[in-house]
């Protein structure tokens, strides 16, 4: 019990000297120098306060890359207790000049206190020091598994180290947001070093990281060079579980350019927007059925491109079986061997229109970009004998029904006269309804020549607001059901397919960079286009950098009061 006071009274005693020390609130940096493209650390610290409201300037001229990181740091020396509370930053200098870091502030036994601002001087860097050369014993790339692909194939990006020393630890500062691609990290097990020989000297080679890469749009896309901390071994062993200790140097990988085109020409029939390597098999519900049945066909396609352009491939069966709009029945992606693989599940439904044997052969095609040609595979054939239905057989009773002649009378007796419909109260109404439906046909028949008579591209501009707002309302389901991924694909494809018909542009080509000429181009109010840029912005942001479900209704307002909008221009006279 007296050790339990003792201990009080110290903590006690320490607090009034902790109160009687000079508070201090002070700014500091590792380097008031630096190249462009490198970092400096910037500290925050509190000595012997406790801290409230803690507000860091804003960093004008630099990229915040780092934290903030909180540390803290207490000590008795003869008795008095000191601490201090630090806050750390590592910014990014993206371009030359001088800068300041403004003034921090804190609240500290109420009382608001401020840091003094630090100038820093950043000088335009020599390209080739930190570029991805063998003359060192380290450094990094960026490596493509092609340079030029087409919308919905997969490039695999890898960051890789080539070193003849120990790094420890790695740390991208400034990746890229990978604009007009839809990416996915493919995180797993690390691939072991390999040894390669450069220039007459061994290094170790390691991924550090992959990202696997999907164009949507065609265009041109250059990636600025990636800066990495590398944590550099310095051969001692530090005293916390024995690791070693480490210091930390930068390099810089070399930039990326990827050249994206639209499919090659002469696509088959059964192709259907897929770009890389697939597989395909298909199996039919049945081997006998009736003209009132149907026949199921499902189709699984597996491969490495991007699933969610693909779709169901259009089959020709002949004129004697009709094909209904098939169904997604599921879409899978999952990362495996170090790229992105999907698999993708199509529902047809097959409708015999008479009676015979049929044979079914579903087709699938897909662009192999190894090969540089459509390559199409089949499953089958598969046998279908179709018999006649219920239907058919009562409707042929029916009709030889109708045909039978009476039995003539044989004998003179005469017989009372039946009630005939001709020249009753029924038959003269039945005969003012068809009078009075002449008109109406003819007008009908009127609207079908006139229709007849529009130019295709028309008709299609005119279902392009039902198109837009279904896609709008698919979008609404995924944002009822929390499923903001999903939703932004909605909202984006709605916009560009309504664009896509209005406007009679290819989808294939058009692309955020370029929407604000295209739509200049035809004339579109510059309000109309800023917005179509915003929403396009939002919904890309959403999908590349992570899609959350906070502002979605926001964003599908946005997009129906878009689409009414452009309808309401595109439809002035």
């Amino acid at each position: 019990m007296k050790e339990i006071i003792k201990i009080f009274i110290l903590l006690l005693v320490s607090g009034f000297n902790l109160q009687a020390q000079t508070v201090k609130f002070e700014a500091s940096v590792d380097a008031k120098k630096i190249l462009q493209n490198s970092t400096v650390n910037v500290t925050f610290t509190i000595y012997n306060g406790k801290d409230q409201n803690f507000a860091p300037p804003s960093f004008d001229g630099f990229e915040v890359v780092g934290g903030p990181n909180q540390s803290t740091q207490m000590s008795f020396v003869n008795g008095r207790r000191s601490q201090q509370k630090g806050y750390g930053y590592t910014l990014l200098a993206t371009k030359p000049g001088k800068f300041s870091i403004g003034s921090a502030s804190v609240k500290v036994n109420g009382k608001s206190i401020k840091t003094k601002p630090i100038s820093i001087e950043v000088v335009k860097a020599d390209p080739k020091a930190m570029a991805a050369t063998p003359d060192q014993d380290f450094y990094m790339k960026a490596r493509l598994s092609d340079s030029t692909a087409i919308i919905g194939q997969q490039i695999i990006l890898d960051y890789t180290l080539y070193t003849r020393v120990d790094i420890q630890n790695f740390d991208l500062l400034n990746e890229s947001d990978y604009d007009g691609f839809f990416s996915v990290e493919l995180n797993g097990r690390r691939e072991r070093a390999q040894r390669e020989i450069i220039d007459g000297k061994e290094y170790y080679v390691q991924s550090l990281k992959k990202v696997a890469l999907f164009p949507q749009q065609t265009g041109t896309y250059e990636f600025d060079p990636v800066i990495v901390n590398l944590g550099l071994s310095d051969g001692k062993r530090s005293n916390f579980f024995f690791q070693r200790n480490t210091k930390k140097v930068q390099r810089t990988t070399n930039a990326i350019k990827i050249q994206v085109v639209g499919n090659p020409p002469n696509a088959p029939l059964s192709y259907s927007g897929a770009v890389g390597n697939y597989g395909m098999n298909a199996k039919v519900d049945k081997k006998s059925i009736t003209t009132d049945d149907a026949i199921k066909i499902t189709m699984i396609i597996k491969g490495s491109g991007d699933a969610k352009i693909v779709t169901a491939p259009d089959q020709d069966f002949g004129k004697d079986l009709e094909v209904y709009e098939p169904n997604i029945l599921s879409e899978d992606q999952m990362v495996d061997k170090g790229y992105v693989s999907s698999e993708k599940i199509f529902e047809y439904l097959v409708v015999p229109q008479k009676t015979g044997k049929f044979r079914l052969q579903p087709k699938f095609s897909f662009y192999n970009p190894d090969s540089s040609r459509y390559e199409t595979l089949t499953a089958g054939p598969f046998s279908v004998n179709v018999a006649q239905g219920m239907k058919a057989i009562n409707t042929m009773e029916a009709v030889k029904s109708d045909k039978e002649l009476s039995p003539l009378i044989a004998s003179p007796a005469f017989v009372a006269k039946p009630n005939v419909l001709f020249g009753s109260t029924i038959h003269w109404g039945i005969l003012g309804l068809i009078m009075a439906a002449i008109p109406f046909m003819f007008m009908y028949k009127l609207k079908l020549r006139k229709q007849a008579n529009i130019d295709p591209k028309v008709i299609q501009a005119q279902n392009a607001e039902k198109v837009a707002i279904a896609k709008l309302s698919a979008a609404k389901s995924h944002m009822d059901a929390g499923s903001p991924r999903s939703f932004y694909e909605e909202i984006q494809n709605g916009i560009f397919g309504y664009l896509s018909d209005k406007i009679d542009v290819p989808y294939s080509q058009m692309n955020k960079a370029d929407i604000k000429n295209i739509l200049k181009n035809k004339g579109v109010p510059s309000d109309l286009t800023e917005q179509v840029s915003d929403i396009l912005q939002k919904a890309e942001m959403a999908l590349f950098a992570g899609a959350s479900d906070v502002g979605m209704q926001g964003s599908y307002d946005g997009a129906k009061e878009l689409i009414l909008g452009l309808e309401s221009y595109f439809k002035k006279p």
